[in-house]
């Protein structure tokens, strides 16, 4: 039988330990969007043309106890509808309202409608994180629910172009 090395187990462990602490802030975002989709005409199922209402998913994080969430910006695009998913078991949907919206930085905040306190994300210090690192990423990816993965801090970015929109401070990451 193989036996594990401690220190492998040891970082397994310490692994675990920080998915169970940010998970419960973690939360999955959906927002059904009327118009045509923001996608390239390449990704798209429907055509550009065609003005049929699309949904999309992605992650956000709970920084405030009252219940507001951080995700992105082109993730509740112009959706009058906003749904939160917290990681719970069973899991638990809330209804969201818009309250701020960034398109420059690709940043929305949003706004649970429902009893709190909520879970807060602890952040740490992005200055502090070097070329090399370990990563975890926790969070939904194309609709997937509340996926873990690891990896390492490829590069740290001042700027970044994409399509016409400067990114500043950006992290470059191999964690999915």
């Amino acid at each position: 039988a193989f036996q594990t090395p401690d220190s492998l187990v040891r970082l397994e462990n310490r692994i675990r330990e920080a998915v169970a602490r940010a998970r419960p802030s973690v939360v999955r975002v959906s927002a059904l969007n009327p118009g045509a989709s923001p996608l390239p005409p390449a990704m798209q199922v429907v055509p550009t043309a065609a003005v049929a209402p699309y949904r999309s998913i992605g992650s956000g994080l709970v920084v405030d106890n009252r219940g507001y969430v951080l995700t992105n910006a082109h993730v509740v695009g112009s959706s009058p509808s906003i749904r939160v998913r917290l990681w719970r078991n069973p899991p638990i949907d809330y209804q969201a309202e818009l309250y701020h919206k960034s398109h420059e930085q690709d940043l929305a905040v949003l706004r649970l409608s429902g009893p709190g306190p909520f879970p807060v994300a602890s952040f740490g210090k992005a200055g502090a994180m070097h070329t090399g690192e370990a990563v975890i990423a926790v969070g939904s990816p194309y609709g997937l629910e509340h996926t873990v993965s690891m990896g390492i801090v490829s590069r740290k970015l001042d700027s970044l172009w994409i399509d016409g929109r400067q990114y500043r401070d950006l992290i470059q990451t191999d964690a999915a």
